[in-house]
Parts: C-alpha cells; sequence; structure tokens
C-alpha cells in the first residue's frame, strides 16, 4: 500500500528559472497535461524549492493555461504564498555553510550584507541607516559589492539581519544559522501570503529560541 506519492518536479523550469520561450511553453504545457493524470484519491507531494504556488499559477495564466488541481496533493514551499495552503520549509542554496572546526570570534555585532532591487523588499533599503552608529555592526548599503569572504564575515556575526527578498523569506535564516549566527528575521506586511514565513511554524517550532522574529 503507497503512502504519499512524491512528484519529483524542478519548479523554476516552468517558473522564474526558463528563459528560453519555446521550451518554456513546452513545460508548461507537458505539466498541465501530466498532471491530469494524477489519481487524486490518493495522497502526493511537492516540493518547491524557490519559488511557491502562486508563481506557478502566473506563469500558467500567462499562456491560458489552467491551474493545476492540488486537491489531496500536499505542498511544501521555501517560499511563502498566498494561494493555496502549504507547509513552510527552509530555503536552501545548493551550497551551505559550515562552521570552522575552532569557533571563528564574532567581532561583528549585527551584520547583512545582500542584493536589492526593484522587486524586493523596501525594508533592505533602510537597514543600513538604522545601524549606521550601531557599535561593533557592518550593515552595508543596499546593493554593496559582494564580498568574496561573505562566509567568514557570517562566522565572525552575533546577529544576522534576514530581511525579506523578492519573498516573504530569503537564504540569509538558513545561511546565518549555518554560520552559527543567531538571524533577526524581519517581516513585511507588504507580502500578501503574511509578513513573516517560517520553516515549521505551524509545528509550534520556536524560532525566538534560536533568533528573532520583527
Amino acid at each position: 500500500e503507497l503512502g504519499a506519492v512524491f512528484i519529483p518536479i524542478r519548479w523554476q523550469t516552468v517558473t522564474w528559472g526558463c528563459h528560453n520561450l519555446t521550451a518554456c511553453t513546452q513545460w508548461r504545457r507537458n505539466l498541465v497535461t501530466a498532471w491530469q493524470q494524477l489519481d487524486h484519491s490518493r495522497l502526493h507531494f511537492v516540493v518547491l524549492m524557490m519559488t511557491h504556488l502562486g508563481e506557478v499559477r502566473q506563469f500558467l495564466h500567462s499562456m491560458s493555461l489552467p491551474m493545476i488541481n492540488m486537491t489531496n496533493v500536499i505542498a511544501f514551499d521555501s517560499r511563502g504564498n498566498d494561494s493555496i495552503p502549504a507547509f513552510p520549509i527552509p530555503l536552501l542554496h545548493y551550497d551551505t555553510i559550515t562552521l570552522n572546526a575552532g569557533e571563528a570570534e564574532r567581532t561583528i555585532s549585527v551584520g547583512f550584507r545582500g542584493q536589492c532591487s526593484d522587486d524586493v523588499s523596501r525594508i533592505r533599503h533602510t537597514l543600513s541607516d538604522i545601524f549606521a552608529d550601531f557599535a561593533g555592526s557592518r550593515v552595508t548599503r543596499c546593493g554593496a559589492e559582494w564580498s568574496r569572504n561573505f562566509s567568514d564575515e557570517l562566522r565572525s556575526t552575533v546577529f544576522a539581519l534576514a530581511p525579506p527578498g523578492a519573498y516573504v523569506t530569503s537564504f540569509r535564516q538558513f545561511e546565518a544559522i549555518q554560520a552559527g549566527a543567531l538571524p533577526v528575521v524581519l517581516g513585511d506586511r507588504n507580502f500578501p501570503g503574511g509578513p513573516i514565513w517560517l520553516p515549521f511554524q505551524d509545528l509550534d517550532v520556536d524560532w525566538n529560541a534560536m533568533g528573532f522574529t520583527v
């Protein structure tokens, strides 16, 4: 007797990660066609990394394709969405940050370095001014040159600011934890899915025990 069936799809190829119009069209049509063959009397699950169901709907709609039927399909969502209930999971890079054998001295009291474009949360644009006079801080201006020693910088940080990016969550939350820093997760009420999207938040994981949420 089968339990939940995993549907292995690289969701970026049917959303923002597909840049060839012909390939995108075919991928999205294939997705809708294949999805219609699912037996929705059985339980299925999908893992959405670096995208979310709202984007899937958006890109299918752009081609006049129907949204896929999520009946009896559990979604594990790393980005946060406002359309279909989903379980929050960590948003991770392909590579992880590891702690040094000997723990680095944490000389940076509060740190942030990140990209800022027009589609990211406006919170990022304000951080450098807010922490300009904060002792021991290293909060760079929005879009500052990326540090080659970014991992070492995080390993030397006590509190790592984790503002949202283009979505309600960002990689910084989990990079900070991997580097042994305390993430300060900043919420933005402008996101339709809600100001905060924390992994396993529905399982009563106490995020304030490992960092702070604001």
